[in-house]
């Protein structure tokens, strides 16, 4: 079951990239019109990632990892009773 885990890290990093890089352009789309500085975005895009969406997708994408591991793992034990 670790090694589940240790192996899942490299997919939600690369992720959490796309998911940062696309939360930034539509904030900065999104306040545009507004008299906010630009650097703002950062800090509102940080805070966003780590209290709301890094646990969620953190778990969901775990979840799908360990879900297929064990469908893997189902399937070869029952191709080696054959």
């Amino acid at each position: 079951m670790t090694v589940i885990g240790i192996e899942s890290i490299p997919i939600i990093a690369v992720v959490s990239v796309f998911i940062g890089a696309v939360t930034a352009l539509q904030f900065a789309y999104q306040i545009k019109d507004f008299a906010v500085p630009l650097y703002y975005i950062g800090y509102i895009v940080r805070d966003t990632m780590i209290i709301e969406m890094a646990p969620t997708m953190s778990c969901l994408m775990l979840a799908g990892k360990v879900g297929s591991e064990h469908g893997k793992r189902i399937r070869q034990y029952t191709q080696a009773s054959k």
